[in-house]
């Protein structure tokens, strides 16, 4: 009987290990999962960047993504996605563009607004970007700027991302969703003309019932505050009747609906209508009150 050597394909150790992780976070074993990525990351910093970038970025990339969304260790995960980033922007021809993009979520997570905006305007100067990338870039552009309240940049990106939505045949946002976002935030701006046409934009869904019950309070509300009372009452009936519907009820969130009616409410001046919307949001008794 002789001896023999058995060749282990290149990288197979490291993906063993990093399945081995995966496994133990799976069955709720967070020591094991951590133990066995500790191992892996071990054997990837071994990986020689300059010889072998294919296999660092799979596997640094990896890493990264495992450390944020399952080990809930962001700080890790930038530094693993930050490598990966270098190297695969170093080569000709290599899809780099989403590897930013969670780059970017990553330092969304970890609060770091003003990084994460920087990352994705610099990949909105480049060239050759395909448009799902695009699209999910100028969402998430759109997003950290109202959350940064500079509502006016928020909505300049918005109006962007809803014309590059409508003319792409790789979109991975449904037009109505976005267009309602667009048009509740130029609500709040004030400016009811231009919120008026991208709700009734994203009124398009019929398939959405919650979408379909938040365009709706959007659009009364609007009404309500142009001054037009009489549709605007209409409006808050047909809502009404969305939260005593048995079927739509189990679908759509009714104690945020009921707020919404409520605060519709008092801008019409219904203060005692008003205080009974608000009234049924704290009963406990209330079934389905809150969507789960």
């Amino acid at each position: 009987m002789y001896l023999q050597t058995i060749e282990v394909p290149e990288g197979t150790v490291l993906d063993s290990l990093e399945q081995i992780s995966a496994i133990h976070d799976i069955l709720g074993d967070k020591d094991a999962a951590v133990a066995a990525f500790k191992l892996a990351l071990a054997e990837v910093r071994k990986i020689n960047l300059q010889e072998k970038p294919i296999l660092g970025i799979k596997h640094y990339y990896f890493l990264g993504i495992f450390s944020v969304n399952r080990l809930g260790d962001p700080v890790q995960a930038k530094e693993l996605l930050e490598t990966a980033y270098i190297v695969a922007k170093r080569m000709p021809d290599f899809p780099w563009h989403s590897v930013a993009v969670d780059l970017s979520d990553v330092k969304y997570v970890m609060k770091d607004r003003d990084g994460a905006a920087a990352q994705l305007n610099a990949l909105l100067q480049e060239t050759n970007v395909d448009d799902e990338i695009t699209i999910k870039v100028l969402y998430k552009l759109a997003r950290i700027h109202s959350e940064m309240a500079n509502k006016s940049k928020a909505l300049e990106i918005y109006e962007r991302l809803v014309e590059k939505v409508r003319t792409s045949e790789k979109s991975v946002l449904p037009e109505p969703l976005v267009a309602h976002r667009v048009g509740k935030l130029y609500l709040l701006t004030g400016n009811l003309s231009k919120a008026s046409h991208f709700l009734k934009l994203a009124q398009s869904d019929e398939t959405d019932p919650e979408l379909k019950s938040q365009v709706g309070v959007a659009l009364t509300a609007v009404k309500a505050q142009a001054g037009e009372r009489q549709e605007a009452l209409k409006g808050v009936e047909e809502l009404v009747l969305i939260t005593e519907n048995s079927i739509t009820k189990d679908t759509v969130p009714i104690g945020e609906l009921k707020t919404d009616l409520g605060e519709i409410l008092l801008i019409l001046g219904e203060y005692n209508r008003a205080t009974e919307e608000f009234q049924k949001v704290t009963d406990p008794t209330v079934i389905n009150l809150h969507k789960p």
